[in-house]
């Protein structure tokens, strides 16, 4: 089980691309399903991994994104949470 504080504390999440969603929005829904997290200031995709041989039993795809979600103004930061799509 995921929580929005384990997400904020930068743990990876990691779901599946939906058949008719880019990337991004499939970052945005798990998100949004996980953790309850509907806005973010910042998206970023940071890396991809696709080396035909990372999984021997089927041809996996993974991706990272970094997140950062702006705090209420009274706390000027971002916290930062990293997403792993397969």
């Amino acid at each position: 089980m995921h929580s929005s504080r384990s997400a904020a504390s930068g743990r990876c999440l990691a779901g599946r691309l939906g058949d008719d969603e880019d990337l991004t929005s499939s970052v945005r829904r798990q998100l949004a399903e996980k953790v309850d997290l509907r806005e973010l200031a910042h998206l970023e995709q940071l890396a991809v991994f696709s080396d035909p041989n990372r999984v021997p039993s089927v041809r996996t795809i993974a991706s990272t994104f970094l997140g950062l979600v702006a705090l209420p103004p009274r706390r000027q930061n971002c916290r930062r949470i990293l997403v792993g799509i397969q």
